[in-house]
């Protein structure tokens, strides 16, 4: 589904500009040459590398230049006294959104002989930049374009779902009645919370109004990507003063008690001192009873937190965590890690460790430091462990 938002009414103007020295080929006064080619054909397209070739004869040695940065000519001096061609070249495509001129200048054995050279224009609608790097605080960005499309409206589209959730509208593109409109929209990044990167991507699209569907636009510009990057990740410095502490969470009410242990990985240790672990230990134990039939069993299980003090918050090569998870949401829900571990956390619950059996009947859960949709279940183990669930933080 597309968001779309910010939108432009452009004016319209036109800058009209004439050309001087009308070129109608033969001899111009005393210049010592004759040009054969039409004025009708020192026209060159609007695009890149476009060319036009002059053909003249000059009675001696002769010289040619222009005097734009945008052209080239080939060949730049010539023998006297035979049928010469010079090439006239576009170094650049022309985005001025008009007709520009120059002027190619042959000089003889006489006075100089200028001949007026334009470039065609062409629908200009282009981008200072496809990339936006903004960092995790968030700030704003400007997205500058220029466009010939003075009669037409430019609005932001982005194809990205959920952009809204993060980016906001902050200015629409000013009016402007030049031939050439260099404008902007201006959006706000919000701060990424989470350690994750995220990305948007827009186009500015030209079209007669706001609610014009694609088929109908005028022209798109290139994809535009905003990238944000997500929180530095954190480095534990102490691993052992709060590791494998236990809390038992609740107490069952009927029945012997079935066990559920509770555990994290990725947290680091300023995260299981301020009460985060916890937090969220506590959190994914609510949300596991608001589904049946646990909702109406509730009272027949014990619920034990353990913690465990990663190296980093974050996961996959680059760092380090407790039980070593895996993830890779952007392919599949599947996590792993490290089964043996969460087992020997799980027996830091001293009546799991006391009770073999009590142990075989365990649920343990490993909850990631992590706010993407992903989880994993493992039944069966071939160890004493009951089932092992790996979700992400919800």
């Amino acid at each position: 589904m597309k968001l779309r938002f910010l939108y432009l009414l452009l004016g319209w103007a036109a800058i009209a500009m004439s050309c001087s020295d009308d070129n109608d080929g033969g001899t111009s006064g005393n210049t010592g040459i004759t040009v054969s080619t039409p004025e009708s054909d020192l026209v060159l397209e609007a695009d890149k590398n476009s060319q036009i070739s002059v053909e003249f004869y000059s009675e001696g040695n002769w010289i040619a230049k222009v005097d734009a940065d945008w052209l080239t000519v080939s060949p730049m001096t010539g023998k006297g006294g035979e049928n010469s061609v010079v090439s006239v070249i576009a170094k650049e495509k022309n985005l001025t959104g008009d007709e520009r001129l120059a002027t190619l200048t042959l000089t003889g054995s006489g006075d100089p002989l200028a001949l007026a050279i334009k470039q065609k224009a062409t629908d200009v609608l282009e981008v200072e930049e496809t990339l936006y790097k903004v960092p995790a605080a968030g700030g704003e960005v400007t997205i500058k374009f220029s466009t010939s499309f003075v009669d037409k409206e430019a609005h932001l589209w982005t194809y990205t779902s959920n952009v809204s959730d993060w980016i906001e509208p902050v200015k629409d593109a000013d009016m402007n009645t030049k031939a050439l409109i260099h404008d902007s929209f201006v959006i706000n990044v919000l701060p990424n919370d989470t350690r994750e990167e995220r990305t948007a991507q827009f186009q500015i699209y030209i079209a007669d109004q706001e609610e014009s569907d694609v088929d109908a636009v005028d022209m798109a510009s290139p994809y535009i990507t905003i990238q944000q990057a997500g929180q530095e990740v954190g480095t534990s410095t102490d691993l052992t003063t709060h590791d494998k502490e236990v809390t038992l969470l609740q107490a069952h009410q009927t029945g012997a008690g079935v066990p559920i242990v509770l555990m994290g990985d990725g947290f680091i240790d300023t995260e299981v001192a301020s009460g985060f672990y916890e937090e969220v230990m506590k959190q994914a134990m609510e949300n596991l009873f608001t589904e049946e039939p646990l909702t109406g069993l509730r009272e027949y299980f014990d619920v034990w937190m353990v913690k465990a003090v990663s190296l980093n918050n974050a996961f996959n090569d680059d760092y380090v965590t407790k039980f070593g998870c895996t993830y890779d949401s952007s392919v599949s829900t599947e996590i792993t890690g490290d089964n043996g571990l969460v087992e020997e956390y799980a027996k830091a619950v001293p009546e799991l460790a006391n009770d073999a059996a009590l142990f075989d009947e365990a649920l343990l859960i490993v909850i990631l430091n992590a706010e993407s949709y992903a989880g994993t279940t493992n039944v069966g183990l071939t160890s004493a462990a009951g089932p092992v669930l790996f979700p992400s933080v919800p």
